[in-house]
């Protein structure tokens, strides 16, 4: 069996732990606020970030890494003795990290190192990151993994997520005024969602916090009768541990083989605000 390097970016959105335990190299993306730059989740917290945000009403910015530094990752590994390399990030319609990270395996090796496009963010880019894992464990090469998840199982990735407040979508251009003012008066928490690789507003719930929450579970779960159980993602940021434990309980006894639960970094979180929680799954052929 090759030896396979499986690289992905700070967007993934994966615990320490989960990195830890798949052995991952995370390249992070760039935060800035004001004059300053972070890498993200490396130099920067989310909680970290919106106090900065609020302290000097900067509006938080992000950019991908350069292609310099995918090179030298790239290289590194290669030197070290892996027959291939396999980097699996934010999808290519939400970032240029993609065509960085294409351009530079292009230059260096294209016949070892291999760039998949999750097209998607957070932990939908991790769902089919972990299925490559799989697929390698499985025997399969990177050539084949790359056309799996570029041809067939990104495409059956359900990522979506339930805003509280719509402050950072205006801040980042994402929303309009009058849709930020509208959403104060009338409580309206947005459920966005990935489709065709772009992220866009989809229902508008009204009311609490919580009562829209458990109306966005029962929905999107609903909405896919046919889903792959093989594991599921609740992911949130700076949300209340009851958010957490409404989620898992709309998703426990569905029969998924792991229920993973993590924390948005920074780049999610600029651009969602928050109090944002999601359910992340795959729906079967």
């Amino acid at each position: 069996m090759k030896k396979i390097k499986v690289i992905t970016d700070s967007t993934c959105d994966l615990t320490p732990e989960l990195i830890k335990k798949y052995d991952l190299e995370v390249i992070p993306l760039l935060i800035t606020v004001g004059e300053n730059t972070y890498y993200d989740s490396i130099d920067i917290t989310p909680n970290e970030m919106f106090a900065l945000v609020e302290k000097t009403g900067n509006t938080p910015t992000t950019a991908a890494p350069s292609q310099q530094i995918f090179m030298d990752i790239f290289s590194k590994y290669l030197n070290e003795g892996y027959d291939e390399v396999l980097y699996i990030g934010i999808g290519s319609k939400m970032s240029a990290t993609y065509n960085i990270a294409t351009l530079a395996a292009q230059e260096l090796a294209p016949d070892k190192i291999f760039v998949a496009n999750s097209s998607n963010l957070s932990t939908g880019s991790s769902l089919s990151l972990l299925k490559a894992i799989d697929m390698i464990n499985e025997g399969k090469s990177c050539r084949e993994i790359v056309d799996f998840i570029d041809n067939n199982y990104s495409k059956r990735v359900r990522a979506s997520f339930v805003i509280d407040v719509l402050d950072y979508m205006h801040r980042g251009g994402r929303c309009s005024t009058l849709a930020l003012i509208a959403s104060g008066v009338l409580k309206i928490k947005p459920r966005i969602y990935v489709t065709d690789g772009k992220a866009v507003s989809g229902e508008k719930y009204r009311g609490k916090y919580e009562k829209c929450l458990g109306e966005y579970l029962r929905d999107t779960l609903a909405a896919t009768p046919n889903i792959d159980k093989t594991r599921i993602f609740i992911t949130a940021c700076m949300c209340e541990q009851s958010d957490y434990d409404m989620a898992y309980d709309a998703v426990k006894d569905l029969g998924f083989k792991e229920i993973l639960q993590t924390k948005a970094g920074c780049v999610i979180s600029a651009h969602c605000g928050p109090r944002t929680l999601g359910i992340l799954f795959v729906e079967e052929e």
